[in-house]
């Protein structure tokens, strides 16, 4: 029988053989899912960081961008106006009040460094035009050709003014030295000298009046803002004066009506009648 089973295989139809179940086994190293994810957190935070500071740099830019405006509207007002600035001080005293005003506004804003650095320049510049205006609307002693010369409302324009003419200065001496005689020509190192001396002088000056024109605008500035508090600490005491004295009449009506709604209810109760109470009613 073993023999017949062997050379005659009995095959039973239907029947279909179980596969293999193949399972998958993913070959990691040792650390390799913690440095993944410390990767991953780190790159989330940085991402985060990243989204919130532009956030802040564009909230900060936003606040900045009117008062740039302002600035170019003051400006506006000095170049379109410089002949009433040049009679009126006290248009270059409010224009100078809204300049420190924009300044100190724009000293309250955090971020956005070069912005605001660039806006501080502007209104810097500005104050030196108004500085500059007012300087030149004094009367002079003689009226002299314009000439373009460069602007000395700062110090660079001083320092340039200053080295322009040390070469003038310098070129005049040599046309002396070449027109006089040696004696006359060995002089002339003592007087460059003192030329200089003179310009670096009047340079030292100009600066030192220009601190003072704004060290003036700022102290004027300062007075009146004390000026408009006082005013304004003044309308709030009569103001609170008033709200007490309307309390205190209201306190004392509230206490009237009180008083009279206690009697009220008590007028208000009669006696019976002799006859309803015979009646035990």
């Amino acid at each position: 029988m073993d023999r017949f089973a062997e050379r005659f295989p009995i095959q039973f139809f239907g029947h279909v053989p179980e596969k293999k179940k193949v399972v998958s086994i993913p070959v990691r190293f040792v650390g390799s899912e913690t440095t993944t994810g410390e990767a991953g957190a780190v790159a989330a935070v940085l991402k985060i960081q990243k989204v919130f500071r532009g956030h802040l740099v564009r909230k900060n830019v936003r606040t900045v961008r009117p008062i740039d405006a302002e600035i170019d509207g003051v400006a506006l007002i000095l170049s379109d106006s410089a002949d009433l600035l040049r009679s009126s001080e006290k248009e270059r005293l409010r224009l100078g009040e809204a300049l420190m005003r924009l300044l100190l506004k724009l000293d309250s804003v955090r971020g956005a460094r070069e912005y605001r650095r660039k806006i501080t320049r502007r209104a810097v510049s500005l104050q030196e035009k108004i500085d500059s205006i007012a300087s030149a609307g004094d009367p002079c002693p003689a009226d002299a050709p314009e000439t373009d010369a460069p602007d000395v409302s700062s110090p660079d324009g001083a320092a340039e003014t200053l080295e322009t003419e040390e070469a003038d200065v310098a070129g005049e001496e040599w046309m002396l030295v070449e027109s006089e005689s040696p004696a006359t020509a060995s002089e002339v190192p003592e007087m460059r000298e003192g030329r200089v001396r003179e310009e670096k002088e009047r340079a030292e000056e100009v600066e030192r009046g220009f601190g003072e024109m704004d060290l003036r605008a700022v102290m004027e500035w300062v007075v009146e803002e004390n000026v408009r508090l006082k005013e304004t600490v003044a309308e709030l005491s009569e103001k609170n004066a008033e709200q007490r004295m309307m309390l205190g009449a209201l306190t004392r009506r509230v206490e009237r009506l009180e008083r009279i709604a206690d009697r009220v209810p008590k007028k208000s109760k009669c006696k019976p009648c002799p006859a309803v109470q015979g009646l035990g009613l």
